[in-house]
This record gives C-alpha cells, structure tokens and sequence, in this order.
C-alpha cells in the first residue's frame, strides 16, 4: 500500500495515531436511529411494568390464601357456652 502525500506537515503522523482521517467531531444521529432506540425504551419500560404487576399479583395472591382457611367451615366459631349450676 503506498502512502498518502500531502502538504500538510504531520497530518499522516496524526492519521497513524489516532488511526482514522475524519475529524474528531461526533457525527449527530439520524432521527430513524432515535426513533428505533426510543422504541426499544417503551418496550422494555412496558415489559418491567407488566413484569411488576403480575409479581404484585402473585404477592396478592399468596397473601389472601394466608388469611383465609382452606376449610369451608365459618371463619369464626364462638366458645361454646357451658352451663353454670345455679344454685
């Protein structure tokens, strides 16, 4: 490969550290690569939502089996009365 002239002195020295030609200024992003990218963050922010509501779900869930017994009976029975001899 042969080398580049050019007129400018240490403009092939530059080349070789930084090993490209183009400016060191960022090139600005096209609105399709935003678009994509901000698309990208509503999907994943709405999958974390849903992913949350069904934990809370679940949580709900555990906790209404914890406070209900598994038998069909009342939930409350009251002592039985036992008779006083009264004299």
């Amino acid at each position: 490969m042969g080398r580049i002239a050019c007129s400018r002195p240490g403009f092939m020295e530059s080349i070789e550290r930084t090993g490209r030609m183009s400016s060191s200024s960022k090139r600005q992003q096209t609105m399709a690569k935003r678009n994509r990218e901000q698309a990208v963050k509503e999907k994943r922010a709405l999958k974390l939502e849903k992913k949350h509501a069904a934990a809370a779900e679940r949580n709900a869930e555990r906790t209404e089996e914890t406070l209900l017994p598994a038998t069909d009976g009342p939930l409350y029975r009251p002592p039985a009365e036992e008779e006083t001899p009264s004299a």
